[in-house]
C-alpha cells in the first residue's frame, strides 16, 4: 500500500516538474517569439542600463525554469496541518497568478509598447513573488530560495520598463 502512495507521489511530482519547469517556460518562449520580441527590443539608441538581447532572453528562460522548480519544491512539501495546507495553497496560487501575469506582460511590452502598463504588471508580479517568497520560507526553504532569481529578474525588468516609460 505504501509503495502505491509513493509511486503516485513521485508521478505527481514528475508531472508538476514537467509542467512548471519545462512546459511553462516553453510556453513563455513561444509567446515571446510570437510577439516578435526575439527580433530585439526596438529602442534606439539603446540605453546603457539594458543588457544585450541574447542575455535578456537567456536569463528570462533560466529564471522561469528555476521559478518552476520552486513550484515543484512547494508542491512536494507535505502539509501536516490545516494551516500548512492553506499556506501551500496560497503559495501555489501566487505562483500561478504571477506566472500568468508574466505571460500577459510579454505582449503588453513587446507588441503594444505600453511601457507604463508593463511596469505596473511587473510591480504586481514583484509583489506577488515577494509574498510567495515569504510564505515559502515557512513551507520550504529551497522553494523560497528558488523564487529569488526570478524575483531579481522581474525587478530588473521593472526598472527597465520604468526608465523607458519616463
Amino acid at each position: 500500500m505504501e509503495n502505491t502512495f509513493e509511486k503516485q507521489a513521485s508521478t505527481g511530482s514528475f508531472t508538476i516538474f514537467m509542467l512548471a519547469a519545462v512546459v511553462a517556460p516553453g510556453l513563455a518562449a513561444l509567446i515571446t517569439y510570437f510577439v516578435g520580441a526575439y527580433g530585439g527590443i526596438g529602442i534606439t539608441p539603446r540605453p546603457g542600463y539594458m543588457m544585450p538581447d541574447a542575455a535578456f532572453y537567456s536569463l528570462d528562460i533560466i529564471t522561469r525554469v528555476i521559478f518552476g522548480i520552486s513550484l515543484v519544491f512547494t508542491a512536494r512539501q507535505i502539509a501536516e496541518s490545516d494551516g500548512a495546507r492553506t499556506m501551500k495553497t496560497v503559495a501555489v496560487t501566487l505562483w500561478l497568478v504571477s506566472y500568468a501575469l508574466s505571460l500577459i506582460w510579454l505582449p503588453v511590452f513587446f507588441t503594444m509598447d505600453s511601457y507604463m502598463a508593463a511596469f505596473v504588471l511587473l510591480a504586481v508580479i514583484a509583489a506577488l513573488t515577494t509574498a510567495q517568497f515569504l510564505i515559502n520560507i515557512r513551507i520550504s526553504l529551497p522553494a523560497a530560495l528558488m523564487v529569488l532569481p526570478y524575483w531579481g529578474f522581474v525587478i530588473y525588468c521593472a526598472y527597465v520598463n520604468l526608465m523607458i516609460a519616463l
